[in-house]
């Protein structure tokens, strides 16, 4: 039990309104967010500015740009809650904390 309480305390939660933007183009993604309910959707704005959707993110899903989170460069997406909901965020120094010992327990099972 207390890994995991050492498990769920890496995670915040974060509630978000319907409309607002959780990642903005141009902004630098620190983030991944686990859907606990509501639903986002993950888009693009097109070189005519027309919104080009990529997917709707509902319970269960994760929300993120993983280029821009991994790479460190800004990111090209745009998240937007399309209802009120609620996100377990993670941030990228905490999930090295948690990947770090699954990263002993692959090398060991080899």
């Amino acid at each position: 039990m207390k890994n995991f309480n050492v498990f769920q305390n890496l995670f915040i939660l974060k509630i978000s309104r319907k409309k607002d933007i959780v990642l903005k183009e141009g902004e630098y993604c620190s983030f991944e967010g686990f859907v606990l309910n509501g639903c986002f959707k993950v888009y693009f704005l097109n070189e005519d500015g027309s919104e080009q959707t990529l997917y709707f993110a509902i319970a269960g899903w994760w929300i993120t740009d993983l280029d821009s989170l991994i790479n460190n460069v800004p990111s090209t997406l745009n998240i937007e809650a399309l209802e009120d909901s609620e996100v377990l965020m993670i941030s990228k120094k905490k999930k090295k904390i948690f990947i770090r010992p699954c990263q002993k327990l692959k090398s060991f099972s080899e």
